[in-house]
């Protein structure tokens, strides 16, 4: 399962710089009025050095997580918020938190709210202040704080703010039973994707609880095709479910840190694959360009042989006029020729029809005459109509 007592600072932390104003209104509802969020918040965990005139042998003290705010009203003075987020007991958190308070105070010289919130039942007992007494000096510093598993579940419930859904998930985020856990997952998410949230605090909220109520992957994936079977999936920009549970899922002790960066390896791996890709489409796309280089020569030429082509057929066109123009001479000479055998032939029927007219011998030479050339002329057809 999910390491809380490792990774409830990182998810906490995650949730309030995503949803800054709406953990300020929730936590902090004195602070509303007096911040400027128009600015963006200065966040950080930040290394407290021990004061010079401080002669601890602890030495340094980090800070769970120091926001810097910006004053409404032209205010100079920021507003240093110190926000501590307790897993564990610790019998020395009180005075820890007045030494981050005062050593912050050295560094800003602003004013400064502190907060702890306490995530497990097993949180330091009240009173929640530190006292530093000497003989007649006295310094009492107190601080707010809020309890998780001391939030009644029915009054989360009517709050629109997306912090009380996050308590909500804290506050039953140690239970064992899988059955138990899958359902109120599920109830959780139910009621993300009923709620009137901001998409960026639906996605944060989705990230949250599916880290702080982790699941095997059957029932991870059964539950997701729940969620999208109900249309309760959240719709997720910044980190999709394949990824989360392709990296989380049965690897305990992982922070937000880590799979950050993990993400970050991915997104790099990536970005190379789709470098490499860009290469490969581009080697295509000059080959492409080359053949569509070659193509284009290759209509040129063909657009040559076309246009060569239309020149012998106009040149073709113009051969088989002249012949018809020649087969319309043949013709007319032709019908001339069977004109002039008709008159040779009624020539010959009057030298026979008068024979007193000239001798035998006479009639034979014309009619052997004419033979001869009527003779010619058909040859001299026929020659022409070879051509």
């Amino acid at each position: 399962m999910y390491d809380l007592r490792r990774n409830h600072d990182d998810l906490w932390k995650f949730l309030i710089k995503e949803m800054f104003e709406s953990f300020i209104r929730y936590f902090i509802p004195e602070l509303v009025g007096l911040i400027d969020f128009g600015q963006v918040p200065e966040f950080g965990n930040v290394e407290l050095p021990t004061l010079q005139v401080e002669k601890s042998p602890k030495g340094n003290l980090r800070a769970d997580y120091v926001v810097k705010v910006a004053q409404k009203d032209g205010q100079k003075r920021s507003i240093i918020i110190h926000i501590e987020v307790q897993a564990t007991r610790d019998v020395r958190f009180h005075e820890r938190m007045y030494k981050s308070h005062y050593r912050l105070y050295d560094r800003h010289n602003h004013p400064i709210e502190a907060i702890a919130i306490f995530v497990t039942q097993d949180y330091p007992k009240g009173p929640y202040y530190f006292v530093v007494e000497s003989f007649t000096a006295r310094v009492l510093y107190e601080y707010r704080t809020y309890h998780v598993h001391s939030q009644n579940p029915e009054e989360l419930l009517k709050s629109d703010n997306p912090f009380a859904l996050a308590v909500l998930a804290c506050i039953r985020s140690n239970i064992r039973n899988l059955k138990q856990r899958y359902a109120y997952k599920k109830a959780l998410y139910h009621l993300l994707s009923e709620r009137g949230y901001s998409k960026v605090e639906k996605e944060c909220l989705y990230w949250f609880i599916f880290l702080l109520l982790r699941l095997p992957n059957k029932e991870e994936n059964h539950l997701k095709a729940s969620l999208q079977k109900a249309n309760h999936m959240i719709r997720l920009s910044k980190y999709d479910w394949d990824y989360i549970t392709e990296y989380l899922s049965f690897q305990s002790g992982m922070t937000i840190k880590e799979l950050m960066e993990l993400q970050r390896k991915k997104l790099v791996e990536k970005d190379e694959t789709i470098e490499v890709q860009d290469q490969q489409l581009k080697k295509k796309d000059e080959k492409l360009e080359e053949k569509d280089q070659k193509l284009k020569e290759k209509d040129e030429t063909i657009e040559v042989q076309d246009q060569q082509l239309k020149e012998k057929d106009e040149k073709l066109e113009v051969k088989d006029q002249k012949l018809k123009e020649k087969d319309e001479t043949i013709e007319v000479q032709g019908q001339q020729l069977k004109e002039q055998e008709l008159v040779l032939k009624q020539n010959i029927l009057l030298f026979y029809q008068e024979p007193m007219l000239m001798s035998i011998e006479e009639i034979a030479k014309h009619v052997k005459r004419d033979i001869a050339y009527v003779q010619t002329v058909i040859d001299e057809f026929e020659d022409k109509k070879k051509d």
